[in-house]
């Protein structure tokens, strides 16, 4: 008999610098591999902001990051959006679906078997600099 306190984790996923899907994380990890690399032109104009003293105000010497893979690449199809919709969503949220589809993929659980049902899905996050 269950206990209602009792939590079980069925499935996972992730989204990290490197690292697309969690088994790719795990060889990351086995690998002891650094994925920080440098921001790219279409995501940050990086131009006016760079200055090469760490002490101005306002600019950066570094542009250094963990920067997630294909950021811009979604199929907003799968979850009934059409691209225009899926243009206006924020990427981490966009990112955030697909990393939910591919935990509940990963339990193997279809998502539509979830309806009205009591179920929590939980999510970490690092930071919000698509904000």
């Amino acid at each position: 008999m269950q206990s209602k306190d009792e939590v079980a984790i069925v499935g996972y996923a992730c989204r990290l610098p490197g690292a697309r899907h969690s088994r790719e994380l795990w060889k990351l990890l086995k690998n002891n591999r650094c994925t920080v690399t440098q921001i790219t032109p279409d995501r940050f104009p990086i131009q006016g902001f760079h200055h090469p003293s760490p002490d101005q105000k306002g600019r950066s010497y570094t542009f250094a990051a963990g920067v997630i893979d294909d950021v811009w690449g979604f199929d907003a199809s799968a979850f009934g959006m059409s691209p225009r919709e899926a243009e206006q969503v924020d990427p981490q949220h966009r990112h955030l679906l697909e990393v939910t589809f591919d935990a509940l993929a990963h339990a193997g659980i279809r998502p539509s078997s979830l309806a009205g049902t009591d179920t929590g899905v939980y999510v970490g996050c690092s930071s919000v600099d698509h904000a």
